[in-house]
């Protein structure tokens, strides 16, 4: 589950990056930069390095860090209504994703302020650059004209909020994977432009690598104070972005990337292992027919949403306290759906998920079952039945884990005596293709006739 202000780390926010925060180094001189001269500069350099042009005039603007914090809670309160934010939140709690009192928004407000040295507005269809930026005001704004770029041959905002698979912005229906998927896979081509802007010697800081940048990221006070798990949301989009990109464009450079415009990435999956997407190796989409019976029983559905590959190994790493254990259980992810639901005071948690093979639902299974049962985390209660465990979750609430063949099944709720009468609603489970489960949708091709594929300026 990611949160998304439209913005960042959906894999975190659906409520955070749909802005593209670019995370930089925290500049001490506040100096005006990005002036006309240098942005006229700048586009002719993106245009030549990405082989594309723009389509229409870029508009500029800047803020300070007090109009960044300002946009930033107006961006929350919109795309992330108080609601959503405590559904969010809970889950986090439910997964050991973020400690007991954290307050998610206000650290991630505050974190944001700190790290956003630029974005761009697809609303406005304008970038801005911070006054703290101007150390890497060049660096950022290459990689905020991507997006402006990228916004002229798809409708940038409406990608990233999967509306043409019929999603919507606010809602909580919601497929957060998906939504993860295209924003690494725009966030690394901005990246991968930006890398090769300062590798040509556009930039004025030139002995400086992306990676460098990355690892100044993390010298800053508010990413120290920041859960690991929402950190590692808030970089996975620009380095693993940037690798999934880096590895089509070596192919065939700019054309490979081109081409994917017209069948963006469709997981975590796939951009973790870009082989995956050349396979056509899609996910499955769980639905649970027998749920509807369960709202007919007074049960508010507060969310759904799928947790994707990398929530997957976030949740493992988390409630084991293991990252090897994260990577080998969420490998082998086939798909998966998290269902939420409220009623008189109660929540209840429902994440069905299908795996590649038996095997990897074996080892899914048994280190979900391990983190659960974790010592500290703990269940007071533990009771182990073969493919089936019940206990209580450091949160305190009741939880069952079974599986069978390829499908585990987590279920959780605050009433235990509810815990048993849910199991009768898990029927008609149905496994869909991509095909089957947006059969209407399409994305937004690129006009062949406006792609000006004039490759790279080392060839």
């Amino acid at each position: 589950m990611i949160l998304t202000i439209e913005n960042n780390v959906s894999c975190l926010l659906s409520a955070i990056l749909l802005l593209f925060p670019l995370t930089l180094l925290k500049a001490e001189d506040t100096t005006a930069t990005a002036g006309r001269e240098t942005l006229n500069r700048a586009v002719k350099h993106v245009e030549r390095i990405r082989g594309r042009r723009f389509t229409r005039p870029v508009a500029t603007g800047k803020k300070t860090t007090e109009e960044i914090a300002a946009f930033l809670k107006e961006q929350f309160d919109k795309d992330l209504p108080g609601p959503l934010l405590s559904l969010y939140t809970a889950v986090y709690r439910e997964f050991n994703l973020i400690p007991e009192g954290y307050n998610l928004k206000k650290g991630l407000i505050s974190l944001l302020t700190e790290q956003i040295g630029g974005f761009y507005d697809p609303e406005e269809k304008k970038f801005y650059l911070a006054e703290k930026s101007a150390i890497f005001g060049e660096m950022i704004t290459a990689h905020e004209l991507t997006h402006a770029l990228q916004d002229c041959y798809i409708p940038l905002g409406r990608t990233l909020a999967c509306e043409d698979l019929g999603f919507s912005a606010c809602s909580p229906v919601r497929n957060d994977d998906i939504y993860l998927a295209r924003l690494c896979f725009f966030e690394g081509e901005a990246q991968m432009v930006m890398s090769k802007y300062v590798e040509l010697g556009h930039a004025s800081v030139t002995d400086i690598s992306v990676k460098d940048i990355i690892n100044m990221m993390f010298s800053q006070l508010q990413m120290n104070c920041t859960p690991p798990a929402i950190s590692d949301q808030l970089m996975y989009p620009y380095i693993t972005g940037h690798s999934f990109i880096n590895s089509f464009y070596a192919r065939n450079r700019w054309k490979s990337v081109n081409r994917m415009y017209s069948r963006l990435p469709r997981s975590s999956e796939q951009i973790s292992h870009p082989e995956k997407y050349i396979q056509g190796d899609d996910p499955i989409f769980i639905i649970i027919d027998g749920l509807e019976d369960l709202e007919k029983k007074g049960w508010a559905k507060k969310g759904e949403t799928s947790m994707g590959e990398f929530m997957t190994y976030q949740v493992i790493k988390s409630l084991t306290g293991d990252f090897a254990k994260g990577i080998r259980a969420s490998c082998g992810w086939g798909g998966d759906t998290l269902y939420m639901y409220a009623k008189d005071g109660n929540s209840l948690t429902v994440w069905y998920s299908t795996w590649d093979t038996d095997k990897d639902n074996d080892e899914f299974f048994g280190f979900l079952r391990e983190g659960v049962g974790r010592p500290g985390h703990g269940p007071h209660k533990v009771i182990h039945e073969g493919d089936s465990f019940r206990g209580v979750s450091h949160t305190g609430a009741a939880v069952s884990i079974r599986k069978t063949a390829r499908d585990a099944v987590y279920i959780s709720c605050t009433d235990s005596t509810l815990l048993e009468k849910t199991d009768t609603y898990l029927t008609g489970i149905r496994h869909l293709t991509w095909n089957q489960r947006f059969p209407d949708a399409h994305t937004k091709r690129a006009d062949t006739d406006t792609v000006h594929d004039k490759g790279d300026v080392n060839e």
